[in-house]
């Protein structure tokens, strides 16, 4: 494996580097690195490789052992039980020798290598002198392809794995950070020269052997900006590996993201690719490969990148903007109907009066999770332009429902819409999901696939509302039922399932609150009988959903059914749950936007129930579904680690609902 790192596909592509490899793809390198100093990523970063699993480290920690739920040195040490070693070359120090962390991808448990002992001082540098000084180069020095060579080839007769840090591209970056314009020229020579070593080790190798080149660091200002997004080509060496076509992606039961393989999933393709079977302990995949389209591997990843990093950026200003309007509209939509203010709702179809405006905003907010999932497919590379077009959509969409239907129909309409929208894209496999503001973020690494929070939220409120404005308008209402039954059981299925939305909280936030609906909506009581029956609903789905992925292979498998069948440890799954829970739930913005909205709202129901009864009247579904909601945001902050998310995501809706009945009560409708 040839390392050159500080770089990423835009890189790549740029430099016109690593044409010739078969399949190219992108590398998730999310560590858990204590801090965003070069060195502390790469050996970080290293670190990750050999335990396949995400490790962080600090300066002079010693980097053998157990870090958290991960082993380090698993790799090497997988390898050497074999009787095959394992050895590292090459390094990226300039001229402080610092930063040398190849050998910690190599190392066994005991932190030695084929090369030598692992010392805490210089992160397991491996003794191969393979650059030499030179003044006009980043940090004084400058590979010497040379060098790499011979050192390759006397490796090659003895070593089963070879990790060379060729350093130039790494140095590169780190000096010209501030300056993108000079990093450029600079990187793109780095890899030119990467480009012409790696032809040269090609011709090396033998047939069934397999040379991979990847950024196990994304550049330094991505990195600092949350997008943990390197590059892997794999050279097509081994027919086992990839099957001789040109145009593949790889893909892992990772991330299940075509095109996305995470560092973690590089040690079990090496071990397998060597005929050993991985340890246990490792938490990574092994990478298969699939055809790229019509399009080149490179192009295909170049255009994955920037669709995923643009996710990445637009993700906190687009959420934040909507949030806090949602709240600002909640807040205005209290202070008018508390105070009396306004004129009575009219039959006009242009909404023209400050009730009529304040209730198609909140149509929009409610819309703008469905414009999430579709502004990135039609806007442009920038944030602002996905920011516009879900300006558009949902504003667009909120007002053609408002003219066309009034507002409760339109607000149905959208409901079910936004509902219907998430749920396909669910069972397509994300597709829109993976590049939304919304959605999990596969360029944070910290999920690649199935439901995140924010998700959840959407699918939590959007199919109850919209079953109970339906319920509340359609004379067939038994017909309804039982149709708004099976859709809300497929939505908490698919939520759950480990081959759809692989979110083990969902049952536990979606069947208690569908339940509650339903036992309302049938025009029955919350009794115990109900309570039981709910809880038996609940266990059963999140037991079956459990089991099924317990018992999956471990390539298809979540961190869930991982963690049941004892392949991960349960104390550091809990321990990252339990920080990652006060961590969002203190510091963010998620939690006084839920405030504001749902404070309010309490306001009004604990001060104007007259009001409030009188607009709910004859709307039984309604409020069944209101209910519901504030059942399963309960649930959800005590079944999921960023429970707030759910709550607030789903905020927006339920305002909606609550607030519309209030301000224009059927106004509008035909």
């Amino acid at each position: 494996m040839l390392t050159v790192d500080g770089t990423d596909i835009q890189d790549w592509v740029a430099a016109g580097a690593f044409s010739s490899f078969g399949a190219v793809g992108l590398l998730a390198t999310r560590t858990e690195a204590p801090s965003t100093e070069p060195a502390v990523l790469r050996a970080s970063a290293y670190l990750s490789l050999g335990a396949s699993a995400a490790v962080g480290v600090r300066p002079g920690e010693r980097p053998a052992g157990r870090h958290g739920g991960a082993v380090a040195g698993l790799l090497g040490e997988a390898l050497a039980r074999e009787g095959m070693l394992a050895t590292a070359i090459g390094d990226a120090s300039g001229n402080d020798l610092a930063d040398a962390p190849a050998g910690l991808g190599a190392m066994r448990l005991d932190g030695t290598t084929a090369t030598g002992p692992a010392r805490a001082a210089d992160a397991g540098r491996a003794p191969a002198a393979v650059s030499r000084a030179d003044a006009n180069s980043p940090g004084g020095r400058r590979t010497d392809p040379e060098a790499v060579l011979a050192a390759v080839r006397g490796s090659l007769s003895w070593a089963t794995l070879i990790v060379v840090d060729l350093g130039d591209a790494a140095r590169a970056d780190r000096a010209f950070t501030p300056d993108p314009a000079a990093r450029g020229p600079w990187v793109g020579r780095a890899l030119d020269e990467a480009d012409a070593i790696a032809r040269s080790v090609r011709a090396m190798l033998r047939p069934g052997d397999t040379l991979v080149v990847a950024s196990l660091v994304p550049p330094l200002a991505r990195e600092r900006s949350g997008i943990h997004l390197g590059a892997v080509a794999f050279a097509p060496l081994s027919p086992e590996l990839i099957r001789g076509t040109i145009r593949s992606v790889p893909i892992s039961g990772t991330t299940r993201q075509g095109g996305v393989v995470a560092l973690s999933d590089l040690a079990p393709t090496f071990l397998r690719d060597a005929g050993v079977e991985p340890p246990a302990e490792m938490q990574g995949r092994t990478v298969r490969f699939i055809p790229s389209g019509a399009s080149s591997a490179r192009t295909s990843a170049a255009r994955l990148d920037s669709d995923l990093a643009r996710a990445v950026r637009s993700r906190r200003p687009l959420t934040r903007i909507w949030l806090v309007a949602s709240a600002a509209l909640s807040v205005a939509a209290f202070l008018t109907i508390a105070a009396g203010r306004g004129a009575a709702p009219g039959r006009e179809r242009l909404p023209r009066r400050w009730r009529d405006m304040l209730g198609v905003g909140l149509l929009a907010a409610a819309a703008t999770p469905g414009a999430f999932l579709l502004a990135p497919a039609i806007a442009g590379a920038s944030v602002a332009s996905v920011g516009w077009w879900t300006l558009v959509i949902a504003a667009g969409s909120a007002l053609v429902a408002r003219v066309t239907l009034g507002h409760e129909r339109g607000l149905a309409a959208i409901a079910l819409a936004v509902a219907a929208l998430f749920v396909g894209d669910l069972a397509l496999g994300s597709p829109l999901a993976a590049r939304s503001a919304i959605g999990f973020l596969v360029a944070g690494g910290g999920r690649f696939y199935g439901v995140d929070e924010g998700m959840l939220g959407v699918l939590l409120a959007a199919p109850l509302v919209a079953a109970g404005l339906l319920l509340d308008r359609i004379e067939a209402r038994r017909r309804v039922l039982i149709a708004s039954v099976l859709g809300l059981a497929l939505v908490a299925f698919l939520a759950g399932a480990p081959a759809f939305g692989s979110k083990f909280g969902a049952p536990f936030t979606l069947v208690p609150a569908f339940g509650v609906f339903v036992v309302l909506a049938a025009g029955r009581r919350i009794d115990r009988v109900s309570t039981i029956g709910i809880a038996i609903a609940t266990a059963l789905l999140s037991a079956t959903l459990a089991a099924a992925d317990a018992l999956a292979s471990p390539e298809a498998s979540s961190h869930i059914g991982r963690e049941i069948s004892g392949r991960t440890p349960a104390g550091a799954l809990v321990v990252r749950k339990l920080t990652s829970l006060v961590k969002i739930t203190a510091t963010t913005v998620w939690l006084p936007v839920t405030i504001v909205i749902a404070g309010t709202a309490a306001l009004l129901f604990l001060r104007r129930r007259d009001l409030l009864g009188r607009a709910m009247w004859g709307k039984p579904a309604r409020r069944a579904a209101l209910w519901a909601s504030c059942v399963g945001a309960i649930f959800a902050m005590g079944s999921n680690d960023t429970g707030i998310i759910t709550v607030a995501a789903a905020a927006p809706i339920v305002a909606a609902t609550f607030y519309g009945a209030l301000l224009t009560p059927e106004q509008g409708d035909p």
